[in-house]
């Protein structure tokens, strides 16, 4: 997860980039500042485990397993979006969906890109027990959007009937390389007089590699936007982390 780029934007209007670092171990991502103009406040983006692992392969959007947890300790400065930014320069991290449109259907866990994996789509409900977010509200409606669609230079069919009417030149639809999520006014994500603003979320991360197909991280990281930009042009081969 090294390298994947989290920009922070606030209710006063700055903003942040900071880079995904490994904070314990093979299985931890985690990236965290200080809130500009924030008093000493803070925010924190961190997942410990595996992002693709779930209870049941044919709804992963339901049974995902290991979910982010992002904070901030502000009680008076929100935070309004994130955008999680991967790709080639970027620790070649991709986010996984199981979806191949913005307002289509879940697949069920078919694959899309040629010898991927099923992905998670965002999501910040799940079957499994699952903590409750915190804060000046106890839930938050989060607008998901992706973009930066990834391609590949050799004319493959899309794995899955969900994915045939697809192509992999101009991408499948399960793969991006930038995941924003924003939070609807009034719902504010900031924190309440001792309770830091807790939200909890799954998305599925894959990491890919001049030759090499893209396969669920054991690192964890973050749908309505369909823009088809596509990465740099280079073959994907299995690679397992």
């Amino acid at each position: 997860m090294v390298g994947l780029l989290a920009t922070v934007n606030f209710s006063n209007s700055t903003s942040v980039t900071v880079p995904f670092a490994a904070t314990c171990g093979a299985n931890c991502g985690q990236a965290t500042g200080a809130i500009p103009s924030g008093g000493g406040a803070t925010w924190t983006l961190a997942q410990t485990s595996n992002t693709g692992s779930v209870s049941n392969a044919s709804s992963p959007e339901t049974t995902a397993l290991n979910f982010w947890t992002l904070t901030n300790t502000s009680t008076t400065i929100g935070i309004s979006s994130i955008s999680l930014v991967g790709g080639p320069a970027n620790g070649n991290v991709v986010f996984d969906r199981d979806r191949v449109t913005a307002l289509g259907a879940a697949t069920g866990g078919q694959i899309g890109s040629p010898n991927s994996d099923f992905g998670v789509t965002f999501s910040t409900t799940s079957t499994n027990p699952f903590p409750a977010d915190t804060g000046a509200a106890s839930s938050y409606a989060v607008t998901v959007t992706y973009s930066n669609i990834v391609t590949f230079f050799s004319p493959q069919p899309c794995t899955g009937a969900a994915f045939n009417a697809n192509n992999v030149v101009t991408g499948c639809g399960d793969l991006w390389q930038t995941v924003t999520f924003s939070f609807a006014t009034p719902t504010t994500f900031v924190g309440a007089v001792g309770t830091n603003a807790t939200l909890h979320f799954f998305q599925d991360t894959d990491q890919i590699e001049p030759g090499a197909i893209p396969e669920p991280l054991t690192l964890g990281l973050v749908s309505s936007g369909l823009l088809a930009i596509a990465v740099r042009r280079y073959q994907l081969a299995k690679r397992k982390t």
